[in-house]
């Protein structure tokens, strides 16, 4: 009976680019490139098909939809595989042979972890240039996150504390925040 792999559905975010698709997993918040043969062979992975049948659907070699196999499943974008431990290596040398594998090429899946929203802001005592120091921090007159809520302009404020908002200062005479001129 042999494999038949299923190509994950929930919890991603497909988009095509061409022939090749942009794959984002909600779940481990990794992007992932697929080429043009690897986006094919997971596109047709519908659990009802063995790795044959597959590569008479996409017209690809078996030797690289095999490989492409693997790589899906190492991503977790399919499952109802095993891994067959074919190597690029093996796949290039047999695709080499024939002069139609020249022209199909390998599978390729260019994957990169995603960043938190926590990540897109400096780290508190690092440097800012505006209100971008995070939730929970804000952005001093002298450029530097700091743990805490600035004060809003005309608010209060303590001469020398960098409590107020970005683009104030506290005014040492009415002790008020108050704009950068």
């Amino acid at each position: 009976m042999g494999d038949r792999p299923l190509g994950r559905a929930a919890g991603l975010v497909v988009d095509s680019i061409g022939d090749e698709l942009l794959v984002y997993d909600t779940e481990s918040r990794r992007a992932h490139s697929l080429n043009t043969l690897a986006a094919a062979v997971w596109r047709a992975c519908d659990g009802q098909r063995d790795v044959d049948q597959l590569a008479e659907l996409t017209g690809f070699d078996r030797n690289a939809v095999e490989l492409a196999l693997n790589n899906l499943a190492d991503v977790a974008l399919i499952s109802g595989y095993q891994t067959s431990g074919i190597s690029r290596r093996v796949v290039l040398r047999r695709l080499s042979l024939t002069a139609a594998g020249l022209a199909v090429g390998l599978p390729v899946i260019r994957s990169i972890t995603a960043p938190t929203a926590a990540m897109a802001y400096p780290a508190k005592g690092g440097d800012c240039t505006s209100q971008d120091c995070g939730p929970g921090s804000f952005c001093d007159e002298a450029s530097s996150c700091h743990a805490g809520s600035a004060l809003a302009m005309g608010a209060t404020c303590v001469f020398g504390a960098g409590t107020c908002n970005f683009g104030s200062y506290c005014n040492a005479t009415s002790l008020k925040c108050t704009p950068v001129p």
